[in-house]
């Protein structure tokens, strides 16, 4: 009984999507494309509008709401816009997951304690996977960033302007995290940003500490009249000499991680090695 009024429910939730939502996408346009990428789409017009109306109201004004879904969008950005999602759509993914987990399980088990922790962990699965991106383009970006600017160092030495050497690592380069920004920061220049905003997009969208500086003294050098050549000549010693210091850290680090493995794994063996043959051949005695 309680498997049909959950089934219902789930129905009627469907239903209300096709019923309250004007049809921007219609289904035979969106069938030749992803399914669920569909509902996704449904599901996040009805958050869209629940936003709305929340953020509307002084009294729910205090909840953080909008502090909420920037805070969604920061990270999406962070991590690359993965599937072109914004966080009306990114949390409605939350809640299928969340739904489905615990529909699932409780179809198969009946047990409702155990439903509602997979519920739990179906909302929040996707905010690990969207952390464990955003780290990863950032360790990408940062890995990058040295033998970027070595590359535009040269360029610009040789006699290409700031635009023209970027156009050309762009044109020459494969796709990484790196490259699709700068290709980003590319589009809002030729729409009319001045290279400083565009700099200053760049840098809040990576929130890398290594980009931010390098950005900084770009703009720096641009109101100052500097030399372009001599400022990325020094931006480039400078992260040479930061990822020397970091892989150094890391170095000194690593004793300090093997320790526990040591513990746990390695020295057990070796004291039943060692000390094996002798307790079996007491016990036998």
């Amino acid at each position: 009984m309680a498997g049909v009024i959950l089934l219902l429910t789930f129905g009627a939730v469907f239903v209300l999507c096709f019923e309250f939502l004007p049809e921007e996408m219609s289904f035979s346009r969106v069938r030749r494309k992803n399914f669920g990428r569909w509902i996704i789409y449904k599901i996040a017009n009805i958050n869209g509008k629940w936003f709305d109306r929340f953020t509307t109201l002084r009294v729910l004004k205090g909840l953080g709401i909008e502090n909420f879904r920037n805070g969604i969008q920061k990270k999406l950005n962070a991590a690359g816009s993965p599937f072109g999602w914004n966080p009306d759509e990114f949390l409605a993914l939350k809640e299928l997951l969340a739904v489905g987990f615990f529909s699932m399980f409780w179809l198969a088990s009946k047990s409702f304690s155990v439903s509602l922790v997979l519920l739990i962990v179906g909302f929040f699965l996707p905010d690990l996977w969207l952390n464990e991106s955003v780290v990863r383009r950032k360790r990408k970006m940062v890995k990058e960033l040295p033998y970027f600017i070595d590359i535009l160092t040269f360029s610009v030495e040789a006699g290409l302007d700031f635009a023209a050497a970027i156009n050309k690592i762009v044109q020459k380069s494969s796709p990484t995290p790196l490259i699709e920004e700068l290709i980003k920061t590319q589009e809002e220049i030729r729409v009319g940003r001045t290279r400083e905003n565009a700099l200053h997009n760049l840098a809040k969208r990576v929130d890398i500490p290594e980009i931010s500086s390098f950005t900084s003294a770009l703009i720096q050098a641009d109101n100052m009249g500097s030399p372009l050549g001599t400022t990325l000549r020094t931006q480039s010693e400078q992260m040479h000499l930061a990822r020397f210091l970091r892989a150094e850290k890391k170095a000194q680090e690593a004793p300090v991680k093997m320790l526990f493995p040591l513990i746990i794994f390695i020295f057990p063996v070796i004291f039943i090695v060692l000390f094996g043959p002798v307790i079996l051949q007491l016990l036998s005695q």
